[in-house]
C-alpha cells in the first residue's frame, strides 16, 4: 500500500488528506479517515473499491453514472474561509458527460464551492462560488489519471486551475468575499440543497484516489512538488 504523503508532498497548510491507497485512511466500510485531522468522509452507496493489490499500483473508488446514491460526504465541515487549495487525483471514465467533481453547499448557497465538469459542452470545467461562476474550455482526458488543483485567495478573488501541475486557467472571482464554513462537503454528487437533492445526470463518473485540502494557496512550485511526489504512482 502507498503512503498518503508520498515523497515530500507539501504539508504546510494541509488541513485534510484522504488517500485510498493508505490503509490508515481506508481499507473497507463506510469511513475514509482523514490523515491530518478528524474530518472523516462517510462513504454512501457502496462505490467499488480497488485496494491497489491487483497490479494497478494505487487504491481508488469508482463511481458510476445515472445514480444519486454513491458519494463521499462530511457535514458541518470547516471549509477554509480566506484561502483554499483543493487537490484531487481523479480519472473520468466519460469525458463527454456532465459531472460534479466537488460540491460544497451552505444553507444560503448550494454552490458555495463547486467544480462542475460539463463534458458535453465547450465550457468543460466550471468553477462556482462563493460569488459568481466562471467556465473554462479545459477538458479532462478520458480514462487518464489527472491531478486537478483549484486555488483561490478570498482577498483579491484570484482563482487558478491546474491539471497535472500545469496552470491551465486563471481569473478573478468574488474579490473580497470569504467562503462560509460549516456547510456540507460532497465528492461524487452535485448538491442542489445542503446534503442532498442530487441529479442522476450530474454525478461523478469515474474514480477518486487522493483528495487534499489546504488552508493556503499553493504556489505553482508547490503544485509541481505534489505532482512529482505522486506521478509515478499513477504512471504519469
Amino acid at each position: 500500500m502507498a503512503f498518503f504523503r508520498g515523497p515530500h508532498i507539501v504539508t504546510e497548510g494541509l488541513v485534510n488528506a484522504w488517500d485510498l491507497a493508505s490503509n490508515r485512511s481506508y481499507t473497507s466500510g463506510t469511513t475514509i479517515y482523514d490523515l491530518t485531522n478528524n474530518n472523516n468522509l462517510t462513504v454512501n452507496g457502496s462505490p467499488t473499491y480497488s485496494d491497489g493489490q491487483n497490479g494497478d499500483g494505487y487504491g481508488f473508488m469508482t463511481f458510476t453514472d445515472n445514480q444519486t446514491t454513491k458519494y463521499l460526504q462530511i457535514s458541518n465541515y470547516s471549509f477554509p474561509t480566506t484561502a483554499v487549495s483543493i487537490e484531487i487525483w481523479c480519472r473520468t471514465s466519460s469525458e463527454s458527460q456532465t459531472q460534479a467533481l466537488i460540491s460544497y453547499a451552505i444553507s444560503s448557497d448550494n454552490n458555495e464551492n463547486l467544480m462542475f465538469y460539463a463534458g458535453n459542452s465547450s465550457q468543460k470545467m466550471n468553477l462556482f462560488g462563493p460569488v459568481g461562476a466562471t467556465s473554462t474550455s479545459k477538458a479532462l482526458t478520458e480514462d487518464a489519471w489527472t491531478q486537478v488543483v483549484y486555488t483561490r485567495l478570498s482577498s483579491n478573488g484570484s482563482t487558478k486551475l491546474y491539471y497535472n501541475s500545469q496552470q491551465v486557467f486563471s481569473t478573478t472571482l468574488g474579490s473580497g468575499t470569504n467562503f462560509t464554513s460549516g456547510g456540507t462537503l460532497n465528492f461524487g454528487q452535485e448538491q442542489d440543497s445542503v446534503g442532498g437533492n442530487f441529479d442522476p445526470n450530474q454525478c461523478w463518473v469515474g474514480d477518486y484516489s487522493i483528495i487534499r485540502i489546504y488552508d493556503k494557496v499553493l504556489t505553482a512550485g508547490e503544485v509541481q512538488q505534489n505532482f512529482n511526489a505522486n506521478r509515478a504512482r499513477f504512471e504519469i
